[in-house]
């Protein structure tokens, strides 16, 4: 056996035990495919698509990719702009008269988020009115187009989910077609994407996972409308048609390679259209990586794709609360020759009565982060704000208990809590993410 087929079948087995691991305490949910060199160490399903029917996740199962849609919408401006039909120093003006500052704002601003355009999503109403209503590419254009800018356009970036809805718009304006038309005549069947498409939250879409979140249980996302995400986070997909979008980002047969240069030449922070880019350190060894975070109700996403070693790490997750991220990092930390410890298991052990009586309650951090813990039923859980300060409420399961410490796994997010028991009464908690980011509270 040669030696790059003994490494490959070694990395096979060091990323499918990584997975076993996150997969046995139900760490994760969702797909994965990692290709690296041409070949597939993994592509595989874990957990459920649908709790409700026992429905698994497959390598062919379809999520909501969230902001992973942005960067086809880039690649559908670079494909008109090769037309002719388009100019990316065009002023927002030229197609939206009405617009105000829009003869300040170009295309190229809006596909870079430098166009200080203020984002729709952090509107307070947003999630409790906005994201669940019918609306059009022009009705949400009207959420923002007269709201002042953060900024002048080209001095800084900021990321906004406006300017892809604006973008959407003009690919429709100016193809004569729908936005969802023209990415799939000129992108999807090109490649042979047939499992990536728009979500107009009507269509039946077959092998479609459904999109979770927490409060004690696993409980279905909130609903959205899925209208108000065209052009920037509407998309679905598999991993094995991301597979293809990477592998196709290395060829010009969607558009030149001066019209690639464009989308991955670094810019105030991001790295050219709606990919960031980050050097990461293995071995002392720097590689640089190009990436997209997705996120919408219910689904998180993360593509990170190391170009100049033909590496793609393709996470998708139908629970809102995956540490994708740190999941991606690690699988590219083995495939770079680095150790990863990744035990997850445990045996659970029952607390003394006399210790849950004490431990309920709130506890108050130095960082102003307020953490609970309660007792429902018999079984003790945690409270706490996490993404966007959302508060999310999920059980303990006790690992080790001595009489002055405790130490819990919680169930379904991949987290640890120890309470330390002080002579003077206090309570010392320390909580550590999957991140390993500590927060210290106490309660007295």
């Amino acid at each position: 056996m040669g030696d790059s087929v003994y490494n490959c079948c070694k990395l096979k087995d060091l990323v499918s035990t990584y997975m076993d691991e996150l997969a046995v305490n139900g760490y994760f949910s969702g797909s994965i495919l990692v290709g690296y060199k041409g070949e597939k160490l993994i592509n595989q399903g874990y957990g459920y698509a649908c709790h409700q029917y026992d429905v698994k996740n497959t390598r062919c199962t379809k999520f909501k990719i969230g902001s992973l849609t942005k960067a086809f919408t880039a690649m559908a401006v670079l494909q008109l702009e090769e037309q002719g039909k388009i100019s990316l120093t065009d002023s927002l003006s030229k197609y939206i008269v009405d617009f105000p500052s829009g003869s300040k704002i170009t295309i190229q601003q809006l596909l870079n988020h430098t166009s200080g355009i203020k984002d729709f999503v952090c509107d307070p109403q947003y999630w409790t009115k906005t994201m669940r209503l019918p609306t059009t590419l022009e009705s949400t254009i009207n959420l923002f187009k007269n709201l002042p800018l953060n900024f002048e356009p080209g001095t800084k970036f900021e990321y906004s989910n406006s300017n892809y809805t604006i973008l959407a718009y003009l690919i429709e304006k100016v193809s004569i077609t729908s936005y969802e038309e023209f990415l799939k005549h000129n992108i999807f069947e090109p490649l042979g994407m047939e499992n990536t498409g728009c979500d107009d939250g009507k269509a039946i879409i077959k092998n479609y996972a459904e999109g979770y979140t927490i409060w004690k249980n696993l409980k279905h996302a909130d609903f959205i409308d899925m209208s108000i995400a065209k052009g920037t986070y509407g998309l679905y997909s598999t991993v094995e048609d991301l597979y293809i979008w990477h592998k196709a980002l290395y060829t010009e047969k969607l558009v030149s390679k001066k019209q690639l240069d464009k989308m991955f030449n670094i810019c105030n922070g991001a790295c050219g259209f709606d990919w960031f880019c980050e050097l990461q350190c293995f071995n002392s060894i720097q590689k640089k990586k190009m990436y997209h975070f997705g996120d919408v109700n219910g689904y998180v996403s993360f593509f990170s794709r190391y170009v100049e070693d033909d590496l793609a790490i393709i996470v998708l997750s139908n629970f809102n609360l995956t540490p994708i991220e740190k999941i991606s990092d690690d699988i590219a930390k083995i495939v770079f020759g680095e150790k990863v410890d990744n035990s997850k298991r445990y045996e659970a052990k029952e607390v003394p009565t006399s210790l849950k009586n004490v431990i309920t309650g709130d506890f108050n951090s130095c960082s102003d982060v307020q953490l609970s813990l309660s007792i429902e039923e018999g079984k003790i859980y945690l409270t706490i704000p996490k993404r966007y300060d959302v508060l999310y409420k999920y059980e303990m399961v006790a690992t080790d208990v001595a009489m002055d410490k405790i130490k819990f796994r919680t169930k379904f997010v991949d987290e640890t809590v120890i309470l330390d028991f002080k002579q003077d009464g206090t309570i010392k908690l320390t909580h550590i993410d999957a991140y390993n980011n500590h927060i210290k509270a106490e309660k007295r």
